[in-house]
């Protein structure tokens, strides 16, 4: 979350002139409705199964540049998706460009809904904690702001 993947997915796919597709927007057009309203009536389980449902969907497309959401690869079935379906990338901004990139946001995300700036800083940095394993299990980590330049070098 905060991390640059839908931004630097969309111009990643435009430079492959590969689609684009946030796993989040598919959710909730899949849905009809919002993972606000999701997490709110149905749950956080409820949405995470919803979510297996619709990677295992997106990983049979080709020519596709995918923004997955921050904890879909946090579940073993998920991240075996990932992992056999093509290349991963793991952005990796710092915690304050994170929270600054959120601050105004909070309203909007269930998980950060109205959390004060020292609030959402110890959130993110509990997720990551919790998350970190996972998101290490990428096959490549982008730890500065050249992701293009670095996507395409590599691919």
């Amino acid at each position: 979350m905060g991390s640059g993947k839908s931004y630097w997915g969309r111009r990643v796919a435009d430079a492959l002139k590969f689609d684009f597709i946030d796993l989040d927007d598919y959710l909730e057009t899949k849905a009809n409705q919002t993972i606000s309203n999701i997490f709110k009536e149905k749950g956080e389980s409820y949405f995470r199964k919803l979510e297996s449902k619709c990677l295992v969907e997106i990983s049979e497309l080709s020519n596709v540049v995918v923004a997955l959401g921050g904890g879909t690869p946090c579940n073993e079935v998920n991240l075996e998706t990932i992992k056999k379906t093509g290349f991963s990338f793991f952005i990796n901004p710092s915690v304050q460009t994170i929270v600054s990139r959120l601050k105004a946001e909070t309203a909007h995300r269930p998980l950060l809904h109205n959390k004060t700036a020292e609030e959402l800083t110890d959130f993110i940095n509990e997720k990551r904690k919790e998350r970190m394993e996972y998101y290490l299990q990428s096959d490549y980590t982008i730890d500065n702001d050249n992701v293009i330049e670095t996507v395409l070098n590599i691919l």
